[in-house]
């Protein structure tokens, strides 16, 4: 039961953290000059950051959730089995 418990508690903070990098959305400034200072199709440092953090933390709540579903199913589909 604690386990399940620090299961959720991870969840929330992967989902707490791709909340703040989604919210880091209205900041980021997607057109970034070139070096030469014309406009350039470079994506800004802060784009990329956001991206990163997105993806991780978007994969990391997918990875807890099955784990906490898997952890559910050991917990109470498996002994009413038996």
């Amino acid at each position: 039961r604690f386990f399940a418990m620090r299961l959720i508690g991870y969840l929330a903070v992967a989902d707490g953290f791709a909340s703040i990098f989604n919210m880091c959305g209205v900041l980021v400034d997607t057109a970034y000059p070139a070096a030469d200072g014309a406009p350039g199709d470079s994506p800004s440092p802060l784009c990329e950051v956001q991206a990163v953090g997105l993806l991780y933390f978007n994969l990391a709540s997918i990875f807890w959730t099955s784990c906490f579903a898997r952890t559910l199913y050991r917990d109470v589909a498996l002994p009413a089995a038996t």
